[in-house]
C-alpha cells in the first residue's frame, strides 16, 4: 500500500510539473512574440519618421535634387516649395523604387497625401496599403503658397 502511495504522489507531481512548464514555455513564446513585434513596430515608426523629417524639414540634398540625388526635401525657407513636392509626387509615381530610397524607405512602402486644411486633396501618390501587415502614419501641418496644407506621410511594411 505504501508503494501506490508513493508512485499516485510521483504521477501527480509529475502532471503538474509538465502543466506548468507547459504554461512556461507558452507564456514565455507569447511573450517573445510580443516584443518582436513591438520592436518592428518601433522601427517602422522611426523610419516614418526620419522620412517625414527629411522630407518636410529640409530642402534635399544637394539643394536642387533629383531622383539620383542623396535625400528628397521640398522644404524652402519656412514654406513648402510646390516644385519640389511636385517633384517628389512625380517620383513616388513614376520611379517608386528609387523615390524609396530618397526617403530612406528602402524596406518599407510609402504614400504621400496632400490636402489644403479644408480637406481638399491636392495630391495623393505612391503604393496601396491595403495588404499592409503594420501601418505608420506621420501627419505634419504647413505652408505651401500662403495656404495651409496637411501633409501625410504613410509609411508600412507588407505582410
Amino acid at each position: 500500500m505504501k508503494a501506490q502511495i508513493v508512485s499516485l504522489d510521483f504521477v501527480v507531481a509529475i502532471t503538474v510539473f509538465a502543466i506548468l512548464f507547459y504554461a512556461g514555455i507558452t507564456m514565455w513564446n507569447d511573450y517573445s512574440r510580443d516584443l518582436e513585434k513591438s520592436y518592428s513596430t518601433n522601427e517602422l515608426r522611426m523610419k516614418a519618421y526620419g522620412a517625414s523629417v527629411s522630407l518636410m524639414d529640409s530642402s534635399g540634398q544637394p539643394f536642387n535634387w533629383s531622383i539620383e540625388s542623396n535625400r528628397a526635401g521640398v522644404k524652402d525657407f519656412e514654406n513648402i516649395d510646390s516644385g519640389k513636392l511636385e517633384r517628389m509626387i512625380d517620383y513616388a509615381s513614376n520611379d517608386y523604387e528609387n523615390s524609396k530610397k530618397l526617403l530612406g524607405l528602402q524596406e518599407y512602402d510609402y504614400r504621400i497625401i496632400v490636402n489644403y486644411s479644408n480637406g481638399t486633396n491636392i495630391y495623393d501618390s505612391g503604393e496601396s496599403y491595403a495588404l499592409a501587415d503594420e501601418i505608420v502614419a506621420i501627419k505634419r501641418l504647413a505652408l505651401m503658397k500662403g495656404d495651409g496644407v496637411n501633409v501625410k506621410l504613410i509609411v508600412w511594411r507588407e505582410k
